[in-house]
């Protein structure tokens, strides 16, 4: 069986391509970003990758974000034909990103995975198109002089082709139901009397972060938050890092800390700069290193440095603080803990916060009380190990496309 995986979002895609192919399933993963998005290339969760890849990896040399790829996909079957016919010689396809509009031109007889983040879903929807054209005429420069209706041609033409990807798709990665209730909504749409499954967890390399022993007898208190600086847009990307923030701040007033206080944040997200401001304003800036951005491979240190760490605080999901709970660390975040006791029977053992003052609580339990590091990150890791093996997600896949390509046979 020939698998091929097209897109690499934050590494989650070459995650599984990796696994399949150290099954020995012939694998091909196309490589769609330069070397300087680094968290969407494999290097980053391997660096001997880099500059050295096996010839199961392919850079395709472009940039999948760029405002170019954006045009060329209005007309695929033109500016991606090559592509298009490429992929159509695997048996198996994966996609990812924004190649998701390529869906509607792979060959029926082809099992095609969607691995959705969630802008993917998000571009299916027909209901956001009267917001897309006008926030895009609201635009200032040349933006501004396009006529209306080639925005509306525009973006009729992308939700189209979102709308036909999805159609196409054999099987779905979404997350767990009622995380985000449009997208769910817009997949039932779509998928309508359509014969599909859906895989609600997404497993991923377990093995890449060892639990490490925290130290509870240090007299440093360290915070961490590698979530992207994200609180200003009405959309379901809101981290909603703003509460974490005035969490922080509310704690060290409270507890009338001065020292051995160490917060750690990545200089990442397109509120980064009102971020800083925010911290300022706090007077928690002093405690706060900013890091840059780093490989996968070297969050480990800064996993196992903490006491703590932060994943979103909004309406979303947890993603990258999975990380953390594997290292053995407390994650503060909206949990959803009621989504994961409906499908899995048991609740996400995160310190539930949606507010400032329950950020600021638990940071002081915590704070005061250093063997709950220990404590709820030995159950932390114990679920995250147990719900996100990538032997589970592996195995959901084989068990699929077997049984669509016995079906097809048997046509």
């Amino acid at each position: 069986m020939r698998i091929c995986f097209l897109g690499n979002m934050n590494n989650f895609p070459f995650g599984i391509a990796k696994e399949f192919h150290k099954r020995n399933y012939q694998v091909t993963q196309f490589i769609d970003v330069p070397e300087n998005l680094l968290l969407d290339r494999p290097e980053s969760t391997d660096e001997k990758l880099t500059g050295n890849y096996p010839g199961w990896i392919i850079d395709l040399k472009m940039d999948a974000n760029s405002f170019k790829t954006t045009l060329y996909l209005l007309f695929p079957s033109i500016f991606f034909r090559s592509l298009i016919k490429r992929i159509n010689q695997y048996e198996v396809i994966f996609l990812n990103g924004t190649w998701l509009k390529l869906g509607k031109y792979i060959r029926p007889e082809k099992f095609v995975i969607g691995l959705l983040a969630g802008a993917e879903v998000d571009g299916a929807d027909e209901r956001r198109l009267p917001e897309l054209i006008s926030n895009a005429r609201q635009k200032g420069g040349l933006q501004k002089l396009v006529p209306g209706f080639i925005y509306k041609w525009m973006y009729g033409r992308i939700t189209r082709l979102q709308k036909e990807g999805l159609r196409r798709l054999n099987m779905v990665n979404y997350y767990l139901p009622g995380i985000n209730p449009q997208g769910d909504s817009v997949i039932n749409d779509v998928k309508k009397g359509q014969e599909y499954s859906r895989i609600i967890l997404r497993g991923f390399d377990t093995s890449l972060f060892d639990y490490v022993e925290p130290d509870t007898k240090r007299k440093d208190f360290v915070i961490l938050n590698i979530t992207r600086f994200c609180f200003t847009p009405a959309v379901n990307d809101n981290k909603r890092n703003d509460i974490m923030i005035r969490g922080i701040a509310r704690f060290v007033k409270e507890n009338n800390i001065e020292r051995n206080l160490k917060i750690i944040f990545f200089e990442k997200g397109d509120d980064l700069d009102l971020a800083k401001k925010m911290c300022e304003d706090l007077g928690i800036a002093r405690f706060i290193t900013w890091s840059p951005l780093v490989s996968m491979e070297k969050l480990k240190e800064y996993f196992a440095g903490c006491d703590v760490a932060f994943d979103q605080l909004g309406d979303q999901w947890v993603g990258s603080g999975l990380f953390s709970m594997l290292t053995g660390r407390p994650l503060i975040a909206n949990g959803r803990g009621d989504l994961y006791e409906k499908y899995l029977g048991e609740r996400i053992p995160v310190c539930q916060a949606n507010n400032e003052e329950d950020v600021c609580e638990w940071l002081t339990k915590i704070y005061h009380n250093r063997n709950l590091v220990k404590e709820i990150g030995e159950r932390s890791r114990e679920f995250v190990s147990k719900h996100y093996s990538m032997d589970q997600n592996i195995n959901f896949y084989i068990r699929e496309i077997n049984k669509f390509l016995t079906a097809r046979k048997t046509l």
